[in-house]
C-alpha cells in the first residue's frame, strides 16, 4: 500500500460518511474503509469524556492519595516530632497547618528557616500581616529561597 485517498462527503444510506480507499503500488484499489458519522461523533464524545475525567479527576485523584498518604505516615510523624525530631514537626506542620500551628511557632522560635516562612503565612492567615512579613523576612535572612522570592514578587508585603 503506497496511496490512501479520503473522499468526503459521501451518501451510505441516511448517514454521512467518509471512505478512505487504499492503493497498492500498481493503482489498484486494496481495501476500502467506510467511516459513518455517527462513528466520528462517538469517537470524539468518548475521547472527550476521557480527556476530562483524567483533566478534572486527575487532580482531585491527585490530592486525595497525598492525604491518604499522608494519613498513614501522621501517627509515626508525631512519635518522631514528640521525641524531638524538627523534621518530623515541620512535615506535620506542613501537612496539617490548621492543627499543627503550634508545631510551626516552636519551629520557628528555634531558627529553622522554612518554619519561619510558615510562621509568616500562618500570621497572615490570622490578620496579623506585619508579623507574618516580619517572619518572612527572618525566613529570607537566613536563606529561605522561597521567602525571598515572595519578598521580591510581592510589594504589597
Amino acid at each position: 500500500m503506497t496511496n490512501a485517498t479520503i473522499e468526503s462527503p459521501s451518501r451510505n444510506g441516511n448517514q454521512t460518511a467518509f471512505e478512505i480507499a487504499c492503493f497498492a503500488k500498481d493503482g489498484s484499489q486494496t481495501r476500502k474503509i467506510v467511516v459513518t458519522k455517527n462513528a466520528v461523533v462517538k469517537t470524539l464524545a468518548i475521547g472527550l469524556a476521557i480527556w476530562g475525567a483524567c483533566e478534572i479527576g486527575g487532580d482531585e485523584l491527585g490530592k486525595w492519595a497525598e492525604r491518604e498518604k499522608a494519613d498513614s505516615l501522621r501517627p509515626t510523624m508525631e512519635q518522631l516530632a514528640n521525641s524531638g525530631q524538627d523534621e518530623a514537626a515541620l512535615w506535620l506542620a506542613k501537612k496539617y497547618p490548621k492543627s499543627e500551628i503550634q508545631r510551626v511557632a516552636a519551629l520557628a522560635e528555634k531558627g529553622l528557616p522554612e518554619a519561619m516562612l510558615y510562621q509568616g503565612f500562618n500570621m497572615i492567615r490570622a490578620g496579623d500581616k506585619n508579623s507574618g512579613k516580619h517572619w518572612i523576612e527572618k525566613s529570607a535572612a537566613a536563606g529561605n529561597a522561597t521567602a525571598v522570592e515572595i519578598l521580591k514578587r510581592d510589594t504589597k508585603l
